[in-house]
């Protein structure tokens, strides 16, 4: 069974769906003034793999993901759904972003004839 690529979210008190797609990527892309997808991709990889946290590039974030099922939200719409859940709830809300993005990612398949190895204890 494939796995669902939405994930739910809470902010300020309501349910929103996350959904990292196409879509948000273009979105996402267009925010950030990225010239290509290659572009947007090395800038959310930095980003992910940053120590730092970077408040405007993950409302933008935030807001790309949103895109799909809640298409009237602004980005400062968004900045004031995380000011009213404040600094304390922002983690969980990154961590169910980070879920979202990952569930995107499609599966690693063993290319044809060989067999995926086991990982190492």
């Amino acid at each position: 069974m494939a796995q669902s690529i939405d994930r739910q979210t809470t902010i300020a008190g309501r349910n929103f769906m996350l959904r990292f797609s196409i879509k948000a990527m273009t979105a996402l892309g267009d925010a950030w003034g990225c010239k290509n997808l290659d572009e947007t991709t090395a800038r959310l990889s930095a980003l992910q793999s940053s120590n730092k946290i970077d408040l405007v590039a993950a409302a933008q974030l935030l807001w790309a993901s949103l895109r799909k099922h809640h298409p009237d939200l602004s980005i400062d719409q968004v900045e004031e759904l995380l000011d009213e859940n404040g600094l304390g709830n922002f983690q969980r809300v990154i961590d169910d972003l980070s879920m979202a993005i990952a569930a995107s990612m499609p599966e690693q398949e063993a290319p044809a004839g060989k067999r995926p190895q086991k990982q190492k204890r």
